[in-house]
């Protein structure tokens, strides 16, 4: 069950982008399969609440991401209390960003 808070840090693909170890958080709610998240790193690092629609599929968490002028996807693996999420397909105002990973423990 991924439902609930989860902090830890964000690496951007390029660290020009947004530093790499950058606290990070999501909150998210599960129904089944289905998830719905809300998930933010940083102000530079465009990240702010970014909603993540999605579901599991063989294990994997995926999904798209959207906010205002920006839109990608998501890939996550869940291991015990351990959510890495691998952020990529991201585009901001026509302009290709870096993609990136979070590294995510739950929040208790």
């Amino acid at each position: 069950m991924i439902a609930g808070q989860w902090v830890g840090t964000f690496d951007a693909g390029d660290p020009a982008d947004c530093h790499n170890n950058t606290p990070a958080s999501a909150t998210f709610e599960q129904k089944g399969e289905k998830v719905h998240g809300i998930l933010r790193a940083g102000d530079a690092c465009e990240l702010s609440g970014v909603i993540f629609d999605g579901g599991f599929e063989a294990g994997e968490l995926k999904g798209t991401l959207t906010s205002v002028g920006f839109s990608g996807s998501m890939v996550g693996t869940l291991s015990g209390d351990a959510l890495e999420l691998r952020i990529r397909n991201v585009r901001d105002w026509d302009a290709q960003m870096a993609a990136g990973l979070m590294h995510l423990h739950r929040l208790e």
